[in-house]
């Protein structure tokens, strides 16, 4: 890949892992009646990266960040989240 005639170089990291309810990943519906589905979904997938992208071009070097806040692991992070919690 180039930006005017410079190349242009993508590193891809993998800084962590993440299992998400399948209907976040495969929706069956759209609209409303995908939040249904999303909320009432029991199911998880396997474990999936969280990427994080290094770009070199010409203009500078760029982080692109796809992933999760790390307070994410820490116990009662979703607290305030309520009953709702436990569907999530």
């Amino acid at each position: 890949m180039t930006a005017g005639g410079r190349p242009v170089r993508v590193h891809l990291f993998s800084t962590g892992r993440v299992a998400v309810k399948t209907r976040f990943k495969e929706a069956r519906v759209s609209g409303w009646l995908s939040i249904a589905d999303f909320i009432f979904d029991r199911r998880w997938t396997e474990w999936l990266p969280i990427w994080v992208m290094v770009v070199e071009h010409p203009e500078g070097i760029f982080v692109v960040d796809t992933g999760e806040r790390a307070e994410v692991c820490e116990p009662g992070y979703f607290r305030s989240s309520g009953v709702l919690r436990k569907f999530f």
